[in-house]
């Protein structure tokens, strides 16, 4: 392997990493507001499965910004 292709697939996995941290970043920073906008809303979690649960079942709704049933 060459000098310049080994520097090119090292500068490729550093811009992955940084990538991926950042996509890391910005789903907890969804989760979270999907969560807040949940407690606000009135709903109670009495375990993390609940949460996750309302996750799958609401945030696409959430998302969207429709009202919840």
């Amino acid at each position: 392997m060459s000098k310049s292709k080994r520097q090119v697939e090292k500068v490729l996995s550093q811009v992955e990493q940084k990538y991926l941290a950042t996509l890391e970043a910005v789903r907890l920073k969804w989760l979270r507001s999907v969560y807040r906008e949940a407690l606000e809303g009135g709903y109670g979690f009495k375990s993390l499965g609940e949460v996750v649960a309302f996750i799958v079942d609401h945030a696409e709704d959430l998302k969207k910004g429709a009202p919840e049933p």
